[in-house]
């Protein structure tokens, strides 16, 4: 969940800390507490948008996010990224699986 907008939306994709261009980086992290998050895992996020087939996409830092278990929201284009969800979390599609294999045991 964003904690901000308190939207619940599936994690993606993610990096060790941000990559980004540098004006991006100017524009979105501008005060010292953004700064720092400069060096924290950031994870590309899917959000349902305003209309049932309309998505939105973020980048943000894990100190804008919180975990949560158990909850199916209703994204389109999920099924690109997962095969499933099993009642508890999203399981990756194999491809992506190999971006991520340190993340496999989580899907086990």
């Amino acid at each position: 969940m964003e904690r901000k907008g308190h939207m619940i939306g599936v994690v993606v994709s993610w990096d060790a800390e941000l990559r980004a261009p540098p004006e991006w980086i100017y524009r979105m992290h501008s005060n010292f507490e953004d700064t720092k998050a400069e060096r924290t895992p950031h994870y590309k996020v899917l959000f349902r948008g305003p209309t049932p087939s309309s998505l939105m996409v973020a980048y943000l830092p894990q100190t804008q996010l919180e975990r949560i278990t158990d909850t199916r929201p209703d994204i389109p284009t999920l099924d690109n990224y997962f095969t499933h969800f099993d009642g508890t979390r999203f399981i990756m599609q194999p491809w992506l699986r190999e971006l991520f294999p340190e993340d496999e045991d989580e899907d086990a």
